[in-house]
Protein backbone atom coordinates (compact mmCIF):
# COMPACT_ATOMS: atom_id res chain seq x y z
CA UNK A 1 0.00 0.00 0.00
CA UNK A 2 1.82 3.61 -1.06
CA UNK A 3 2.57 5.61 2.05
CA UNK A 4 0.17 8.75 2.52
CA UNK A 5 2.35 11.80 1.96
CA UNK A 6 3.21 13.95 4.95
CA UNK A 7 0.71 17.23 3.89
CA UNK A 8 -2.38 14.94 3.29
CA UNK A 9 -1.72 12.96 6.88
CA UNK A 10 -1.81 16.47 8.26
CA UNK A 11 -4.98 17.57 6.63
CA UNK A 12 -6.91 14.50 7.14
CA UNK A 13 -5.59 14.21 10.55
CA UNK A 14 -7.18 18.16 10.79
CA UNK A 15 -10.08 17.59 9.67
CA UNK A 16 -10.93 14.53 11.75
CA UNK A 17 -10.26 15.96 14.60
CA UNK A 18 -11.93 19.26 13.51
CA UNK A 19 -15.10 17.43 13.08
CA UNK A 20 -15.06 15.10 16.01
CA UNK A 21 -14.18 18.39 18.10
CA UNK A 22 -17.47 20.13 17.28
CA UNK A 23 -19.81 17.09 16.92
CA UNK A 24 -19.06 16.01 20.51
CA UNK A 25 -18.55 19.43 22.33
CA UNK A 26 -21.70 20.90 20.55
CA UNK A 27 -24.05 17.80 22.43
CA UNK A 28 -22.13 18.48 25.86
CA UNK A 29 -22.50 22.54 25.46
CA UNK A 30 -26.68 21.45 24.61
CA UNK A 31 -26.72 19.05 27.52
CA UNK A 32 -24.91 21.65 30.31
CA UNK A 33 -26.95 24.88 28.70
CA UNK A 34 -30.55 25.59 27.93
CA UNK A 35 -30.14 29.34 27.80
CA UNK A 36 -29.25 29.99 24.05
CA UNK A 37 -27.35 33.26 24.60
CA UNK A 38 -25.04 31.55 27.21
CA UNK A 39 -24.90 28.80 24.49
CA UNK A 40 -24.29 30.75 21.76
CA UNK A 41 -21.45 32.63 23.91
CA UNK A 42 -19.59 29.64 25.27
CA UNK A 43 -19.57 28.37 21.50
CA UNK A 44 -18.05 31.44 20.33
CA UNK A 45 -15.31 30.71 23.09
CA UNK A 46 -15.15 26.86 21.86
CA UNK A 47 -14.42 28.01 18.92
CA UNK A 48 -11.44 30.76 19.56
CA UNK A 49 -10.06 27.54 22.07
CA UNK A 50 -9.86 25.18 18.83
CA UNK A 51 -8.18 28.01 16.76
CA UNK A 52 -5.85 29.07 19.33
CA UNK A 53 -4.88 24.99 19.85
CA UNK A 54 -4.61 24.00 16.60
CA UNK A 55 -3.01 27.31 15.85
CA UNK A 56 -0.25 26.71 18.63
CA UNK A 57 0.27 22.59 17.07
CA UNK A 58 0.61 24.15 13.43
CA UNK A 59 3.62 26.42 14.98
CA UNK A 60 4.99 23.67 16.33
CA UNK A 61 5.14 21.60 13.42
CA UNK A 62 6.24 24.38 10.96
CA UNK A 63 8.93 25.77 12.65
CA UNK A 64 10.53 22.16 13.48
CA UNK A 65 9.81 21.36 9.80
CA UNK A 66 11.25 24.87 8.72
CA UNK A 67 14.33 24.14 10.70
CA UNK A 68 14.61 20.95 8.79
CA UNK A 69 14.54 22.62 5.74
CA UNK A 70 17.42 25.27 6.96
CA UNK A 71 19.60 22.80 8.17
CA UNK A 72 19.40 20.71 4.88
CA UNK A 73 20.12 23.81 2.70
CA UNK A 74 22.58 25.09 4.92
CA UNK A 75 24.39 21.94 4.64
CA UNK A 76 23.47 21.71 0.59
CA UNK A 77 24.82 25.04 0.16
CA UNK A 78 28.31 24.04 2.65
CA UNK A 79 28.67 20.48 0.69
CA UNK A 80 28.43 22.62 -2.90
CA UNK A 81 30.90 25.46 -1.52
CA UNK A 82 33.08 22.31 -0.28
CA UNK A 83 33.12 20.69 -2.99
CA UNK A 84 33.68 23.27 -5.29
CA UNK A 85 37.30 24.04 -3.24
CA UNK A 86 37.39 20.38 -3.36
CA UNK A 87 37.41 20.55 -7.11
CA UNK A 88 39.47 23.83 -7.48
CA UNK A 89 42.00 21.86 -5.14
CA UNK A 90 41.70 18.61 -7.18
CA UNK A 91 42.30 20.40 -10.34
CA UNK A 92 45.76 21.91 -9.13
CA UNK A 93 46.97 18.60 -7.35
CA UNK A 94 46.43 16.99 -10.69
CA UNK A 95 47.63 19.18 -13.18
CA UNK A 96 51.05 20.05 -10.72
CA UNK A 97 52.36 16.27 -10.97
CA UNK A 98 51.04 15.96 -14.47
CA UNK A 99 53.63 19.65 -15.46
CA UNK A 100 56.30 17.56 -13.64
CA UNK A 101 56.10 14.38 -15.64
CA UNK A 102 55.17 16.08 -19.12
CA UNK A 103 57.71 19.11 -18.75
CA UNK A 104 60.75 17.27 -17.25
CA UNK A 105 60.10 14.04 -19.74
CA UNK A 106 60.41 16.88 -22.82
CA UNK A 107 63.64 17.50 -20.71
CA UNK A 108 65.02 14.03 -20.24
CA UNK A 109 65.63 14.69 -24.99
CA UNK A 110 67.81 17.58 -24.36
CA UNK A 111 71.29 17.11 -25.77
CA UNK A 112 74.17 17.47 -23.31
CA UNK A 113 72.33 16.73 -20.32
CA UNK A 114 74.67 15.56 -17.81
CA UNK A 115 74.34 11.88 -15.63
CA UNK A 116 73.32 13.59 -12.59
CA UNK A 117 70.84 16.36 -13.84
CA UNK A 118 69.08 12.84 -15.78
CA UNK A 119 68.95 11.59 -12.50
CA UNK A 120 67.63 14.79 -11.28
CA UNK A 121 65.18 14.95 -13.83
CA UNK A 122 64.06 11.24 -13.55
CA UNK A 123 63.72 11.32 -9.69
CA UNK A 124 61.14 14.46 -9.72
CA UNK A 125 59.09 12.54 -12.50
CA UNK A 126 59.27 9.34 -10.26
CA UNK A 127 58.03 11.46 -7.45
CA UNK A 128 54.75 13.15 -9.51
CA UNK A 129 53.62 10.52 -10.78
CA UNK A 130 53.74 8.65 -7.34
CA UNK A 131 51.68 11.79 -6.12
CA UNK A 132 49.30 11.74 -9.45
CA UNK A 133 49.08 8.08 -8.52
CA UNK A 134 48.54 8.30 -4.92
CA UNK A 135 45.30 11.42 -5.93
CA UNK A 136 43.81 8.93 -8.14
CA UNK A 137 43.83 6.17 -5.72
CA UNK A 138 42.35 8.24 -3.10
CA UNK A 139 39.81 9.34 -5.27
CA UNK A 140 38.74 6.00 -6.15
CA UNK A 141 38.63 4.70 -2.34
CA UNK A 142 36.31 7.39 -1.26
CA UNK A 143 33.60 6.66 -4.63
CA UNK A 144 33.77 3.20 -2.89
CA UNK A 145 33.03 3.69 0.56
CA UNK A 146 30.44 6.75 -0.55
CA UNK A 147 28.69 3.63 -2.65
CA UNK A 148 29.04 1.10 0.32
CA UNK A 149 31.39 -1.27 -1.30
CA UNK A 150 34.18 -1.18 1.28
CA UNK A 151 34.63 -4.85 1.40
CA UNK A 152 37.23 -6.10 4.37
CA UNK A 153 39.52 -8.84 3.35
CA UNK A 154 41.42 -10.56 6.27
CA UNK A 155 44.55 -12.48 6.03
CA UNK A 156 47.35 -12.88 8.78
CA UNK A 157 50.68 -10.94 8.93
CA UNK A 158 53.65 -10.22 10.97
CA UNK A 159 52.59 -6.92 11.89
CA UNK A 160 56.22 -5.84 13.59
CA UNK A 161 57.21 -6.43 9.41
CA UNK A 162 54.50 -4.20 8.58
CA UNK A 163 55.89 -1.70 10.78
CA UNK A 164 59.52 -1.80 9.11
CA UNK A 165 58.27 -2.11 5.69
CA UNK A 166 56.34 1.12 6.04
CA UNK A 167 59.70 2.74 8.18
CA UNK A 168 62.00 1.43 5.41
CA UNK A 169 59.95 3.36 2.62
CA UNK A 170 59.13 6.12 3.96
CA UNK A 171 62.69 7.33 5.52
CA UNK A 172 64.23 8.45 2.46
CA UNK A 173 61.42 11.49 2.33
CA UNK A 174 62.38 12.54 6.03
CA UNK A 175 65.09 15.26 5.69
CA UNK A 176 67.94 15.13 7.85
CA UNK A 177 66.52 18.10 10.59
CA UNK A 178 64.03 15.15 11.83
CA UNK A 179 64.53 12.34 14.33
CA UNK A 180 62.69 9.16 12.51
CA UNK A 181 62.16 6.11 14.47
CA UNK A 182 59.38 3.31 15.53
CA UNK A 183 58.96 0.95 17.98
CA UNK A 184 56.60 -1.73 18.39
CA UNK A 185 55.29 -3.88 21.52
CA UNK A 186 55.03 -7.34 20.55
CA UNK A 187 57.42 -10.21 19.66
CA UNK A 188 56.64 -12.74 17.25
CA UNK A 189 55.22 -14.91 17.12
CA UNK A 190 52.15 -12.98 19.53
CA UNK A 191 52.80 -10.14 15.92
CA UNK A 192 51.27 -12.06 13.81
CA UNK A 193 47.91 -11.25 13.28
CA UNK A 194 44.47 -11.11 11.52
CA UNK A 195 42.79 -7.97 9.59
CA UNK A 196 42.44 -6.69 6.18
CA UNK A 197 46.63 -6.05 5.83
CA UNK A 198 46.38 -3.73 2.64
CA UNK A 199 44.05 -0.90 4.63
CA UNK A 200 45.87 -1.00 7.26
CA UNK A 201 49.21 -0.33 5.43
CA UNK A 202 47.35 2.75 3.84
CA UNK A 203 46.35 3.91 7.29
CA UNK A 204 49.91 3.97 8.25
CA UNK A 205 51.07 5.33 5.30
CA UNK A 206 48.53 8.10 5.07
CA UNK A 207 49.28 9.59 9.07
CA UNK A 208 52.56 9.16 8.29
CA UNK A 209 52.80 10.67 4.72
CA UNK A 210 51.05 13.57 6.53
CA UNK A 211 53.39 14.15 9.54
CA UNK A 212 56.75 14.18 7.16
CA UNK A 213 54.78 16.80 5.13
CA UNK A 214 53.68 19.13 7.80
CA UNK A 215 56.98 18.73 9.91
CA UNK A 216 60.19 20.80 9.24
CA UNK A 217 62.52 19.93 12.01
CA UNK A 218 62.11 17.73 15.60
CA UNK A 219 60.99 14.35 15.65
CA UNK A 220 58.13 11.63 13.91
CA UNK A 221 58.14 8.32 15.92
CA UNK A 222 55.38 5.71 15.13
CA UNK A 223 54.29 2.84 16.31
CA UNK A 224 52.06 0.76 18.58
CA UNK A 225 50.93 -1.19 21.68
CA UNK A 226 48.59 -3.58 23.43
CA UNK A 227 45.62 -2.02 25.15
CA UNK A 228 43.65 -4.40 26.57
CA UNK A 229 42.24 -6.10 23.30
CA UNK A 230 42.91 -3.63 21.22
CA UNK A 231 46.14 -2.66 18.93
CA UNK A 232 46.67 1.08 19.38
CA UNK A 233 48.69 2.91 17.27
CA UNK A 234 50.27 6.55 17.22
CA UNK A 235 51.84 8.83 14.90
CA UNK A 236 53.51 11.58 17.13
CA UNK A 237 55.04 14.22 15.32
CA UNK A 238 56.80 18.05 16.32
CA UNK A 239 55.14 19.49 13.34
CA UNK A 240 52.69 22.58 12.84
CA UNK A 241 50.20 21.35 14.79
CA UNK A 242 46.59 21.83 14.30
CA UNK A 243 44.23 24.30 15.62
CA UNK A 244 41.62 23.48 18.32
CA UNK A 245 38.28 24.17 15.82
CA UNK A 246 40.06 22.28 13.01
CA UNK A 247 40.35 19.22 15.00
CA UNK A 248 37.82 17.43 14.32
CA UNK A 249 37.37 18.53 11.24
CA UNK A 250 39.82 17.02 9.44
CA UNK A 251 38.54 13.53 9.05
CA UNK A 252 35.24 15.12 7.08
CA UNK A 253 36.17 14.79 3.63
CA UNK A 254 37.16 17.55 1.41
CA UNK A 255 37.58 20.07 4.72
CA UNK A 256 41.39 20.17 4.05
CA UNK A 257 40.25 22.79 1.38
CA UNK A 258 38.58 24.84 3.55
CA UNK A 259 41.67 25.79 5.97
CA UNK A 260 43.75 28.72 5.51
CA UNK A 261 47.23 27.57 6.05
CA UNK A 262 48.83 27.15 2.79
CA UNK A 263 50.64 23.66 3.63
CA UNK A 264 47.42 22.01 4.90
CA UNK A 265 46.12 22.44 1.62
CA UNK A 266 48.83 20.94 -0.07
CA UNK A 267 46.30 17.79 -1.05
CA UNK A 268 42.91 16.98 -1.58
CA UNK A 269 41.62 16.48 1.41
CA UNK A 270 40.47 13.16 1.37
CA UNK A 271 43.64 11.21 3.18
CA UNK A 272 42.06 11.22 7.12
CA UNK A 273 38.55 10.57 6.40
CA UNK A 274 39.66 7.30 4.11
CA UNK A 275 41.42 6.15 7.49
CA UNK A 276 38.69 6.94 9.99
CA UNK A 277 35.91 4.66 7.00
CA UNK A 278 38.87 2.53 7.41
CA UNK A 279 39.06 1.84 10.59
CA UNK A 280 34.72 2.06 11.47
CA UNK A 281 35.10 -0.55 8.91
CA UNK A 282 37.82 -2.94 10.73
CA UNK A 283 36.33 -2.07 13.98
CA UNK A 284 38.26 0.53 14.95
CA UNK A 285 38.74 4.41 16.40
CA UNK A 286 40.94 7.23 15.30
CA UNK A 287 41.47 10.45 17.15
CA UNK A 288 43.89 12.63 17.83
CA UNK A 289 45.68 15.41 19.68
CA UNK A 290 47.65 18.45 18.86
CA UNK A 291 48.96 21.44 20.22
CA UNK A 292 49.67 24.45 17.45
CA UNK A 293 53.07 25.07 16.66
CA UNK A 294 54.30 22.17 18.87
CA UNK A 295 53.18 18.96 16.62
CA UNK A 296 50.21 16.36 16.98
CA UNK A 297 49.56 13.02 17.71
CA UNK A 298 47.16 10.52 16.12
CA UNK A 299 46.10 7.60 17.77
CA UNK A 300 43.90 4.70 16.13
CA UNK A 301 42.86 1.42 17.72
CA UNK A 302 41.89 -2.16 15.65
CA UNK A 303 41.04 -5.00 17.10
CA UNK A 304 44.01 -7.57 18.45
CA UNK A 305 42.96 -11.32 16.22
CA UNK A 306 45.98 -13.73 16.67
CA UNK A 307 46.50 -15.58 13.41
CA UNK A 308 43.59 -18.64 13.75
CA UNK A 309 44.25 -20.83 11.01
CA UNK A 310 47.64 -22.46 9.38
CA UNK A 311 47.98 -19.92 6.97
CA UNK A 312 51.40 -18.44 6.63
CA UNK A 313 51.84 -14.68 6.95
CA UNK A 314 51.78 -12.28 4.15
CA UNK A 315 55.49 -11.69 2.56
CA UNK A 316 57.55 -9.93 0.32
CA UNK A 317 60.77 -11.97 0.62
CA UNK A 318 61.37 -14.77 -1.50
CA UNK A 319 63.02 -17.61 0.29
CA UNK A 320 64.84 -19.92 -2.61
CA UNK A 321 66.83 -18.86 -5.64
CA UNK A 322 64.86 -21.06 -7.81
CA UNK A 323 63.59 -19.10 -11.18
CA UNK A 324 61.40 -20.23 -13.78
CA UNK A 325 62.93 -19.94 -17.45
CA UNK A 326 60.49 -19.60 -20.05
CA UNK A 327 57.57 -16.97 -19.27
CA UNK A 328 54.21 -16.16 -21.21
CA UNK A 329 53.30 -12.68 -21.36
CA UNK A 330 49.63 -12.09 -22.05
CA UNK A 331 49.20 -8.07 -22.68
CA UNK A 332 47.55 -5.88 -24.88
CA UNK A 333 49.07 -2.63 -23.78
CA UNK A 334 52.33 -2.27 -25.30
CA UNK A 335 53.80 -0.06 -23.37
CA UNK A 336 53.05 -2.52 -20.33
CA UNK A 337 54.98 -5.39 -22.27
CA UNK A 338 57.72 -3.11 -22.70
CA UNK A 339 57.56 -2.66 -19.63
CA UNK A 340 57.98 -6.13 -18.33
CA UNK A 341 60.39 -7.09 -21.08
CA UNK A 342 63.10 -4.68 -20.34
CA UNK A 343 62.71 -5.69 -16.71
CA UNK A 344 62.86 -9.82 -17.26
CA UNK A 345 65.02 -9.20 -20.50
CA UNK A 346 68.00 -8.23 -18.12
CA UNK A 347 67.03 -11.09 -15.58
CA UNK A 348 68.10 -13.68 -18.54
CA UNK A 349 64.40 -14.90 -18.97
CA UNK A 350 62.64 -16.10 -22.04
CA UNK A 351 59.59 -14.63 -22.76
CA UNK A 352 56.74 -15.25 -25.62
CA UNK A 353 54.44 -12.31 -25.73
CA UNK A 354 50.40 -12.93 -26.76
CA UNK A 355 48.21 -9.34 -27.37
CA UNK A 356 45.19 -11.43 -26.59
CA UNK A 357 43.18 -14.38 -24.87
CA UNK A 358 43.43 -16.34 -27.74
CA UNK A 359 46.47 -15.91 -28.75
CA UNK A 360 47.85 -16.99 -25.08
CA UNK A 361 45.92 -20.06 -25.19
CA UNK A 362 47.44 -20.95 -28.38
CA UNK A 363 50.75 -20.18 -27.60
CA UNK A 364 50.51 -22.24 -24.01
CA UNK A 365 49.78 -25.23 -26.44
CA UNK A 366 52.42 -24.64 -28.73
CA UNK A 367 55.26 -24.07 -25.85
CA UNK A 368 54.69 -26.44 -23.18
CA UNK A 369 57.96 -26.04 -21.45
CA UNK A 370 56.75 -22.78 -20.48
CA UNK A 371 57.14 -22.29 -17.02
CA UNK A 372 54.99 -19.51 -16.08
CA UNK A 373 51.90 -17.13 -17.40
CA UNK A 374 51.99 -13.41 -16.57
CA UNK A 375 48.40 -12.68 -17.58
CA UNK A 376 46.06 -9.51 -18.26
CA UNK A 377 42.88 -9.76 -16.48
CA UNK A 378 41.42 -6.91 -19.39
CA UNK A 379 41.64 -8.51 -23.11
CA UNK A 380 40.30 -8.05 -25.52
CA UNK A 381 38.14 -10.96 -26.83
CA UNK A 382 38.80 -13.67 -23.93
CA UNK A 383 39.02 -11.96 -20.71
CA UNK A 384 42.35 -13.10 -17.91
CA UNK A 385 39.65 -15.16 -16.22
CA UNK A 386 38.69 -17.08 -18.93
CA UNK A 387 42.43 -17.44 -20.14
CA UNK A 388 43.13 -18.82 -16.74
CA UNK A 389 39.73 -21.70 -17.11
CA UNK A 390 41.36 -22.93 -20.04
CA UNK A 391 44.88 -22.58 -19.09
CA UNK A 392 43.72 -24.56 -15.89
CA UNK A 393 41.58 -27.52 -17.78
CA UNK A 394 45.15 -28.63 -19.13
CA UNK A 395 47.23 -28.19 -16.48
CA UNK A 396 46.43 -26.97 -12.76
CA UNK A 397 49.99 -26.72 -11.49
CA UNK A 398 51.50 -23.84 -14.20
CA UNK A 399 51.97 -20.67 -11.85
CA UNK A 400 49.95 -17.87 -13.32
CA UNK A 401 49.98 -14.16 -12.05
CA UNK A 402 47.53 -12.18 -12.77
CA UNK A 403 48.44 -8.43 -13.56
CA UNK A 404 45.44 -5.56 -13.70
CA UNK A 405 44.68 -2.06 -13.43
CA UNK A 406 41.06 -3.03 -11.81
CA UNK A 407 42.50 -2.81 -7.91
CA UNK A 408 39.20 -1.22 -6.42
CA UNK A 409 37.21 -3.88 -4.07
CA UNK A 410 37.78 -7.43 -4.04
CA UNK A 411 39.58 -7.44 -6.99
CA UNK A 412 42.96 -9.60 -5.79
CA UNK A 413 40.79 -12.33 -3.23
CA UNK A 414 38.75 -12.59 -6.38
CA UNK A 415 41.72 -13.12 -8.26
CA UNK A 416 43.93 -15.37 -5.94
CA UNK A 417 40.11 -17.53 -5.72
CA UNK A 418 39.83 -18.01 -9.31
CA UNK A 419 43.10 -19.34 -9.19
CA UNK A 420 45.65 -17.23 -10.04
CA UNK A 421 48.90 -18.13 -8.13
CA UNK A 422 49.43 -14.61 -7.32
CA UNK A 423 48.06 -10.73 -7.80
CA UNK A 424 50.11 -7.24 -9.47
CA UNK A 425 48.09 -4.13 -8.85
CA UNK A 426 49.53 -2.06 -12.06
CA UNK A 427 51.36 0.33 -11.58
CA UNK A 428 53.79 -1.56 -9.73
CA UNK A 429 57.87 -1.78 -9.32
CA UNK A 430 60.20 -3.73 -10.69
CA UNK A 431 61.02 -5.44 -7.35
CA UNK A 432 57.03 -6.15 -7.17
CA UNK A 433 57.48 -8.53 -10.41
CA UNK A 434 60.69 -10.18 -9.68
CA UNK A 435 59.55 -10.94 -6.06
CA UNK A 436 55.46 -12.45 -7.49
CA UNK A 437 57.75 -14.66 -10.04
CA UNK A 438 59.96 -15.81 -7.59
CA UNK A 439 57.56 -16.33 -4.90
CA UNK A 440 54.97 -18.39 -7.36
CA UNK A 441 58.18 -20.53 -8.31
CA UNK A 442 59.16 -21.20 -5.17
CA UNK A 443 55.48 -22.50 -4.17
CA UNK A 444 55.89 -24.96 -7.48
Amino acid sequence: MPKVKFEYRIIIAYLIIGGLWIIFSDKILQNLFSDINMLTKVQTYKGWFYVGITGWLFYLLLKSHLKKLRQAEYDARESDRLKTAFLQNISHEIRTPMNGILGFAQLLNSENLTSEKRKEYTDIINNSAKRLLSIVSDILEISQIESGKTKICESSFDLNDLLSEVFENTRSQVNSKISYCYSFALSSPESIITTDYEKLKKILYNLIDNAIKFTDNGKIEFGYKLKNDNIEFFINDTGIGIEPANQKLVFDRFRKSDFNNNKMNDGVGLGLTICKEFLKALGGNIWLESTPGTGSTFYFTIPYKKRTSNQEPVTETDKTNKKPQKILVVEDDESSFEFIKTILSKENFTLIHAWNGNDGITLYEKNKDIDLIILDIKLPGMNGYEVLKAIRENNSHIPIIAQTAFVIGEERKKAIDSGFDEFLAKPYKKNDLLNRINLVHSKN
